[in-house]
């Protein structure tokens, strides 16, 4: 998965793990907003250090049907400067990051930064 795979369409990253309780709080709130938003911002949540079962196991658990990848060593998460998780990452249709937020979003938080940042509203 790259995310040349979404040019043209704006893309919010969300770096997670099963391990982090923030992360599972704000997953429901994710697939809210993304539900509202389909087909206008592609949501992709990014995995970290998880077996790929636990993971999954926990999007189920939480309501979650974007799409999810992993990265396991953190590669990609480093590059978008994560310092802490979880890490939203706001990408515009040109591919060029907005914003990066670390913590736990809200729903309002994350309805606001899709319409600051894409001009979408929710």
């Amino acid at each position: 998965m790259t995310l040349a795979e979404y040019a043209g369409t704006p893309v919010v990253l969300n770096f997670w793990a099963t391990w982090c309780p923030f992360c599972i709080a704000e997953m429901p709130d994710f697939e809210t907003v993304s539900q509202d938003t389909l087909g206008d911002v592609a949501f992709l949540g990014v995995n970290i250090q998880d077996d790929p079962a636990t993971a999954e196991a926990l999007a189920t658990e939480t309501g979650v049907t974007y799409r999810l990848t992993r990265d396991p060593q953190g590669v990609v998460y480093a590059a978008f400067g994560g310092i802490g998780m979880p890490t939203t990452v706001f990408v515009d249709a040109d591919g060029i990051v907005r914003d990066v937020i670390t913590g736990q979003m809200s729903e309002s938080e994350l309805r606001s930064k899709i319409a600051e940042h894409f001009s979408i509203e929710t």
